[in-house]
């Protein structure tokens, strides 16, 4: 669970994530991304470290941006697309799944979070990620990578062979 404070009477639409050393990819192992989730206070009022959690009308002001591999992959994401728990009293729409994704290696330090306006809060407030993540080895990603580059490459140099039935 990464929990990111937002200060009261913030004005600034940017909100940048720290350096998340559990969740780092360096040269003793890679860190992968599988799955994201996110809370509102009308599911989790306070943090684990009691500090109060955005509610559902400050998470429709937000979005996630990531960034893989030296650029802003996921991009603007609005965060109620990895809210996944139903609150039907609130009347607000939900996902029954965690976000996944394939084998994501996040640099934090380069990510944030977007707000379209000031969220109004008076004091400091939580905004909860949880995120769902698997350690390999050191380099592993990159074998992996490479040979699916090596499979797609021989795929399409079969294809553009005219071995395929029908062409020639």
């Amino acid at each position: 669970m990464i929990e990111l404070i937002i200060p009261g009477g913030n004005a600034a639409l940017k909100i940048p994530f720290p350096d998340i050393p559990q969740l780092r990819s360096d040269v003793t192992q890679d860190i992968v991304i599988r799955a994201l989730e996110t809370f509102t206070a009308e599911s989790v009022p306070v943090d684990f470290n009691t500090n109060p959690v955005i509610t559902f009308a400050m998470l429709q002001k937000l979005s996630l941006t990531l960034y893989i591999e030296q650029e802003q992959s996921v991009n603007n994401v609005p965060l109620v697309k990895i809210l996944n728990l139903a609150e039907f009293a609130a009347g607000y729409f939900f996902n029954f799944e965690k976000t996944q994704f394939e084998d994501l290696m996040v640099d934090w330090t380069k990510s944030f979070l977007t707000l379209s306006s000031s969220l109004g809060n008076a004091a400091n407030i939580a905004f909860l990620l949880g995120v769902e993540y698997k350690r390999y080895d050191p380099g592993t990603l990159a074998a992996v990578r490479a040979r699916e580059d090596a499979a797609n490459r021989s795929n399409m140099d079969f294809y553009n062979s005219g071995r395929i039935s029908g062409r020639r």
